[in-house]
């Protein structure tokens, strides 16, 4: 049957309660600095207060949301699959077969000779640590997405992709 792997990333709940925590305090700083601003001879602040509390509340549902969801890597058979799970349910965003695969690594030297049709990004870091770049063939189009694969799963692929060179030179 092939080579088999599964691993789950979710994003870290403490990057997102320091973000979340920084946000707060820039917006109470704004909140204090609005009551200077006069616009033709009229003062706004209750206006930018009610806009300063709308926008801290989206960003606080935001970050909820965000941490409720994560990602599934999965080596089945001959394929890499990439689910999306919600508290609602999972959604298979990819599903590609490791021989499409021409590029597998990092950002930094992801190759620029492949005209990309659509770019994804299926990461849960707010600063995109330890990100990778995948550039495969789907039909006549060449797609690119970024994850966070474990060492071990790029690993499985590359070990994976080197067999079905071999298989094929025999």
């Amino acid at each position: 049957m092939g080579t088999m792997h599964k691993e789950v990333i979710e994003r870290k709940k403490a990057s997102a309660i320091v973000v979340s925590i920084i946000v707060l305090c820039l917006m109470i700083v704004l909140s204090n600095y609005n009551q200077s601003v006069v616009i033709y001879n009229e003062q706004v602040s209750l206006f930018i207060n009610i806009f300063i509390i709308v926008l801290t509340i989206a960003f606080g549902v935001l970050q909820v949301v965000r941490c409720r969801t994560y990602y599934k890597y999965s080596i089945v058979a001959d394929k890499l699959i990439i689910h999306k799970v919600k508290s609602t349910g999972q959604i298979t965003l990819e599903n590609i077969k490791i021989k499409d695969i021409v590029y597998l690594g990092k950002i930094i030297s992801s190759p620029k000779k492949y005209p990309i049709s659509s770019t994804r990004l299926y990461v849960c870091n707010i600063f995109g640590l330890k990100t990778c770049c995948c550039i495969y063939k789907d039909a006549h189009k060449y797609k690119k997405f970024y994850f966070q694969p474990s060492g071990d799963l790029i690993k499985k692929l590359r070990c994976h992709r080197i067999r079905q060179k071999e298989t094929l030179v025999v």
